[in-house]
């Protein structure tokens, strides 16, 4: 039984621990010490345990006891990658999530400058991307606010569901912020 196990848990040692190891050895050349140490170091442990005491019963009967713990290796390894694709699927969603917020930010604004106490319309259409700190833009009801920013005349009620998931509409005025996606109602 303990021949089938070491038979089994030798691919998944150094198969799929492999990475383990690579990655304490980068570290160990660092001079440091990382997660990968702690499993390579773990694993191995009850792996190489397990493998001396498998052939201490096998040349020398009764010399050791006969339990071994392969399978702790094993389960180390495996709910240790398990975790890492688990992680790895929560970053791809929340990529997914920020790009999604991305997309919907209005590619194009309205410039304003401001003359006296009017504000006038200098650029129409223009892509946010060349929005700069400072820069004046319009949004008028119904529309998303293209770029991040401070209110710096008017009062409305904004819809910042996008970002906060909050349904309620929130009343913005004069140096207040704004965030892009947010809709002006």
């Amino acid at each position: 039984r303990e021949f089938i196990q070491w038979v089994f848990a030798t691919p998944v040692q150094f198969g799929c621990g492999w990475s383990f190891y690579r990655g304490a050895y980068h570290a160990s050349k660092n001079g440091r010490a990382n997660m990968d140490t702690l499993i390579a170091l773990g694993s191995s442990g009850a792996y190489f345990f397990s493998t001396t005491v498998l052939l201490a019963n096998i040349f020398a009967p009764g010399s050791l006891p006969e339990r071994t713990v392969f399978d702790t290796s094993v389960l180390l390894i495996t709910i240790v990658l398990f975790g890492k694709w688990l992680e790895t699927i929560a970053k791809r969603k929340a990529a997914d999530g920020v790009t999604e917020l991305n997309s919907l930010k209005p590619p194009t604004a309205t410039f304003l400058k401001k003359v006296g106490s009017e504000f006038q319309v200098i650029y129409k259409n223009i892509s946010v991307e060349l929005a700069l700190p400072g820069d004046l833009v319009r949004v008028l009801p119904g529309e998303r606010c293209s770029v991040d920013g401070i209110i710096v005349t008017g009062r409305s009620s904004i819809d910042e569901s996008v970002m906060t998931g909050e349904s309620e509409l929130v009343t913005k005025a004069v140096g207040d912020s704004v965030f892009a996606g947010s809709v002006n109602v």
